[in-house]
C-alpha cells in the first residue's frame, strides 16, 4: 500500500570545492554523489502521522502566509482511510540519535491540501504532489519565522545537478544525494524528474525536495520537484528516484491554498 518511497515511515566534492579559489571552483563542474548521511537542515524534516510515527519527508516553501510545507500526496492518501490534519506532524531539522533530535520542536498540522485532479481512487502520479498548512507555535510564531523557507521555481528544465535530502525511515540520520538529472517517461503523463540516488535513498524520503544551486553552507537551493510520482517516486529495484516536476498548475494550486488556509 505504501510504496517504494514512503513507509511506516554536505556533499564532500562540494565542501572541497568551497575551499579553492573562486576561479578553480567555478571552472569545476560539481560531482554527482551518491547518497550518503549528512547533517539535518531547519527547513528539511520528516513527516509523522499519529499511532505510525515518521511516515514521509517535507519542506517549508516561501510563500505569504509562512506556514506551508511541500509533501509527496502518497504521504495522505496511501493510507486507505485518510488520517485528519491532526494526526499529522512535521519535526523541521529532525536529528535523530543527537542530545536534541527536535531542535525547532514539533509543528501540528491545521490542515492537508491534494491536488483536485489527483484522484480519489486512481491517485495520477502527475499530481503527487500536497501542502500541509501548519499551527503557530506555543510562541505564536510561524514556521517560516523560525526555520527559514526554500525558493521554489517552476518549470525547470530536467538537466544538471540536483540535490535531495530526505529522511528514510529505517537510517539513523537524514541522507544527502547530488546526482545528474534524467527524464523519466512515463506514458500518458508528464515526464518526471530521475535521480540515482541508490537503495540506501528508500522508504521514507517521499516529498524530500529536488534543488537546484544548493549550498550546503547557507542550507539554501531552489526547489524544483517532490519526490513522488511514478511507483510513489521510485523504481521497483530501488536505485532510482523519481520527482514531481512544479508547473504552472502546481503554481495555481499552491495560490489558491495560501488565499484560504
Amino acid at each position: 500500500m505504501l510504496g517504494k518511497r514512503f513507509g511506516a515511515f554536505v556533499g564532500v566534492v562540494t565542501a572541497m570545492l568551497m575551499l579553492l579559489p573562486a576561479t578553480v571552483a567555478e571552472a569545476a563542474a560539481p560531482a554527482p554523489q551518491p547518497s550518503f548521511p549528512t547533517s539535518a537542515i531547519p527547513t528539511v524534516g520528516v513527516v509523522s502521522v499519529a499511532g505510525y510515527g515518521p511516515v514521509s519527508t517535507g519542506t517549508v516553501i516561501n510563500t505569504p502566509k509562512r506556514n506551508i510545507v511541500l509533501v509527496a500526496a502518497h504521504t495522505i492518501d496511501g493510507f486507505y482511510v485518510h488520517p485528519g490534519a491532526s494526526a499529522f506532524s512535521f519535526t523541521p531539522g529532525y536529528s535523530p540519535g543527537t542530545t536534541n533530535p527536535t531542535p525547532y520542536g514539533v509543528w501540528q498540522v491545521a490542515s492537508y491540501h491534494l491536488m483536485p485532479k489527483r484522484g480519489n481512487i486512481s491517485h495520477n502520479p502527475d499530481y503527487d504532489t500536497a501542502l500541509l498548512v501548519l499551527e503557530k507555535n506555543n510562541q505564536d510564531r510561524n514556521i517560516q519565522d523560525v526555520v527559514g523557507g526554500q525558493n521554489y521555481q517552476l518549470n525547470a528544465p530536467i538537466s544538471g545537478v540536483i540535490s535531495s535530502i530526505g529522511y528514510p525511515i529505517n537510517g539513523p540520520s537524514p541522507l544527502y544525494c547530488q546526482v545528474y538529472a534524467r527524464v523519466h517517461k512515463v506514458n500518458g503523463h508528464k515526464d518526471e524528474f530521475q535521480a540515482d540516488c541508490g537503495k540506501s535513498f528508500g522508504d521514507g524520503v517521499s516529498g524530500a525536495p529536488l534543488m537546484t544551486n544548493y549550498n550546503p553552507l547557507t542550507h539554501q537551493g531552489t526547489v524544483i520537484a517532490n519526490v513522488g510520482g511514478d511507483n510513489e517516486g521510485g523504481d521497483p529495484s530501488g536505485e532510482l528516484t523519481y520527482g514531481v516536476r512544479l508547473d504552472n498548475e502546481f503554481q495555481a494550486f499552491l495560490v489558491g491554498v495560501v488565499n484560504t488556509a
